[in-house]
């Protein structure tokens, strides 16, 4: 994925007849499919594996009382 949440295909596989029916899933996907798109769904559970891992190397934000009440645009 790139900066702007785009998928970026390997230019290496064009011609991988994998990779050809994984766009071509992509290109077809809508939510109301009536029949398995694996490929997708296969992506999406990897992005949220890296993501969950991602978060887990970074380290944790800690906020004060202080801090958060000055984000609380409700309180005065």
């Amino acid at each position: 994925m790139n900066r702007e949440g785009r998928l970026i295909l390997n230019i290496e596989e064009k011609d991988n007849p994998h990779m050809k029916r994984l766009a071509e899933q992509f290109q077809l996907f809508t939510l109301s499919l009536k029949f398995p798109a694996d490929g997708p769904d296969c992506i999406e559970g990897a992005k949220r594996v890296i993501e969950r891992k991602m978060n887990q190397l970074l380290p944790p934000v800690i906020l004060t009382t202080k801090d958060t009440r000055k984000l609380n645009k409700h309180r005065i």
